[in-house]
């Protein structure tokens, strides 16, 4: 074989040759893509896991699906409160008992996440109703898979999908405050360094709203004495702070204003007011609470009474001796509506009830050669009159 002939023989190749050629780069191409899928798959985290319940287990945000909002109530941002129990399957309220501060969640749905979300800013709670708090935020985040909304009395929480900037939490009782704190996530973690937050201050609360209390019915006044008049009313209501007294002259003028406490049922108006004898007062009461609307009860009807007369003071007290050791003290009886009369001695805590138009008395057992001092009283029921007083005693006040 000549030089030319051998160059030609080595350039060809066989049909066969070719074909085991062609075999085994198609065998190496599949054999790196498998190798680089196996690559990515180790790269990407596992999606988020349901709200662990068993012990150990480590929680994220909640599973369930976020609630939907009601046809026509409000913006497809604001979730509303699912009919469901919290603790019912389907639920966007998770049940309590949840551990405090929960750790950033494990993953999300979705691409990864590089960065955690941004936290939610002007976060308010208002009062909707005797039931039901609204709770409002801006949603700051461009890379949020969900809202988690906590309640801190309860412990409870509900998950909202991404963009949610409210959710109304109802089935609370009425005039009770609530407390909530709102964090976005993402396969990254919370938005906050710790959710639920563990400061007092990193909480929003507001109170439900109360209910107008029932109006007290069955108003009475008493006069006791000259200066003390005994109230008392039923209450009817069941969500009072107290009571308010509107205390009023016999035309109903108002003079002052009063409070009584809750479930409080009578109150004493006395001298401390500058309440004066033979004079008529009226009274009405109300309820009120705290709540943010409709405070007060309607007014109950007015109960009138008058303070009972002074019975008047004695007058021309005279003192005699009639022994060593017995002195006799007259006077004028002056008053008309007396029930008796009473006789005290000075620095003595005996006294002597005589029985009404008395107008003498003989004092016995006295010490001889000792100055005395009397003072005679008329009484008129509960009522006494002014002092009058009579003695031998330099420090016996004139009258």
């Amino acid at each position: 074989m000549d030089q030319d002939t051998q160059t030609v023989a080595e350039q060809t190749v066989s049909p066969a040759a070719s074909v085991r050629g062609r075999r085994g780069l198609i065998v190496g191409v599949v054999a790196v893509a498998l190798l680089s899928a196996v690559a990515v798959h180790a790269l990407i985290p596992a999606s988020p896991t349901p709200e662990a319940s068993g012990p150990g287990s480590t929680p994220g945000p909640s599973s369930h699906p976020a609630a939907q909002p009601s046809s026509g109530a409000a913006s497809p941002s604001v979730a509303q409160p699912s009919p469901e129990s919290p603790s019912s399957p389907g639920s966007g309220q998770s049940g309590s008992g949840l551990p405090a501060p929960w750790p950033p969640p494990p993953g999300g749905p979705g691409p990864v996440a590089p960065v955690r979300p941004a936290t939610p800013s002007g976060i308010t709670v208002t009062g909707a109703s005797t039931s039901t708090l609204r709770v409002r935020w801006t949603d700051n985040a461009q890379n949020e898979t969900g809202y988690v909304v906590v309640h801190q009395q309860s412990t409870m929480r509900v998950t909202l999908g991404a963009n949610a900037t409210g959710y109304d939490w109802s089935g609370l009782n009425e005039g009770v405050e609530g407390c909530f704190a709102v964090a976005a996530y993402n396969g990254a973690g919370w938005s906050v360094d710790a959710f639920p937050p563990q400061s007092s201050s990193d909480w929003t609360c507001a109170w439900t709203h109360q209910s107008m209390p029932a109006a007290p019915s069955d108003p009475s006044a008493t006069g006791l004495d000259a200066d003390t008049i005994r109230l008392s009313w039923t209450d009817n209501s069941f969500n009072e702070s107290g009571f308010e007294i509107d205390w009023a002259d016999g035309s109903h003028q108002r003079i002052y204003g009063l409070l009584a406490s809750k479930n409080q049922t009578s109150r004493t108006v006395d001298h401390a007011f500058t309440v004066e004898s033979s004079t008529t007062y009226c009274f009405r009461i109300r309820a009120y609470n705290t709540g943010p609307s409709e405070p007060y009860s309607a007014w109950s009807a007015w109960a009138c009474t008058g303070t009972l007369p002074l019975p008047a003071k004695p007058g021309n007290a005279v003192l005699t001796s009639v022994s060593d050791t017995v002195k006799r003290i007259e006077w004028t009886d002056n008053s008309a509506i007396e029930t008796s009369y009473r006789i005290y001695k000075a620095g003595s805590p005996v006294s002597h009830d005589l029985p009404a138009n008395s107008t003498s008395y003989e004092w016995t057992g006295l010490t001889p050669g000792v100055p005395v001092c009397f003072i005679i009283r008329a009484i008129a029921n509960t009522v006494a009159s002014a002092q009058l007083f009579v003695g031998d005693a330099s420090n016996c006040p004139n009258n």
